[in-house]
């Protein structure tokens, strides 16, 4: 077999396979970063559970109220894990709903330390269709208040 044969026939192969991956949704995911400043609306210790509102900043200042919505899973001293829902409202009416498990530890004299891991689990207007994986960190200001940095590789089905 000829040089010419050989690397025509690979560019056929290549060409289809990007044919099937375009037509079979392959999306590559994107990335992007965020950030939200909270502050607690509601908080029942009985029910182990709490409702926080904010601010949430995405890319080229794409801005968003945020509602957290948690439940305490555990306690121990300084620490606590909780399950949280995150609804994210934008101007146009577009939403984001993220789902996660997060953890505080509290720092006597400082900020406590805030992570998290989670998910997108769907999404309204332009996010319709949007998937993929987030982190967190983030700082505790004080009782009240909150400031979290969150990353995500997502994708958004078309």
């Amino acid at each position: 077999m000829t040089l010419q044969r050989l690397v025509g026939r690979n560019c056929r192969r290549a060409l289809v396979a990007l044919a099937i991956a375009g037509f079979a949704g392959g999306a590559l995911a994107e990335q992007m970063t965020w950030t939200i400043v909270s502050t607690l609306e509601a908080n029942d210790p009985g029910a182990r559970t709490f409702v926080r509102r904010g601010v949430a900043v995405f890319p080229n200042n794409d801005l968003a109220a945020a509602r957290l919505e948690g439940s305490s899973m555990a306690s121990d001293g300084r620490a606590m894990t909780y399950d949280v829902k995150i609804t994210y409202t934008f101007e146009d009416g577009s939403t984001i709903v993220q789902q996660g498990k997060g953890k505080t530890i509290g720092n006597p004299g400082k900020y406590a330390d805030q992570t998290g891991a989670g998910a997108f689990v769907g999404g309204t207007g332009r996010f319709a269709g949007i998937t993929g994986k987030t982190t967190s960190v983030g700082k505790g200001l004080s009782s009240m208040d909150a400031w979290g940095e969150f990353k995500a590789e997502y994708t958004i089905a078309k």
